[in-house]
């Protein structure tokens, strides 16, 4: 398998920076898993805390939690400005990985040609 299918396979289906990583770029590797993970952390964070808040505002307004109270109330926090953060981090994720794909690609192929990096 070419070094550029491998990388992109990698980085593209397995984890941004894993592709780097195999062709032994390890700084950039490490620098897009490191990326990727912030990106996780902040929107899985904020997630659990929109969540939370939905759950104690359907309990404290003593409506039972059903999927339809859930769905109400999920809309509602979704149009807040707070879930601004679930966004770009979601652009910020899409982002590295993107980037981390394209990047592999070129260092798979700069490898497969026989340049070094």
């Amino acid at each position: 398998m070419k070094n550029s299918t491998k990388a992109v396979i990698l980085s593209g289906l397995a984890f941004p920076g894993l592709g780097q990583i195999v062709m032994k770029c390890y700084v950039k590797g490490i620098s897009f898993i490191i990326a990727t993970l912030t990106g996780l952390i902040v929107f899985l964070v904020k997630a659990v805390r929109i969540s939370l808040s939905i759950l104690d505002k359907i309990s404290a307004e003593g409506n039972s939690i059903d999927i339809a109270a859930i769905t109400d109330a999920a809309n509602r926090a979704v149009k807040d400005s707070d879930s601004q953060i679930l966004k770009y981090s979601l652009f910020f994720i899409i982002l590295c990985w993107a980037v981390s794909i394209i990047d592999a690609y070129i260092t798979g192929r700069k490898k497969d040609l026989g340049k070094k990096e």
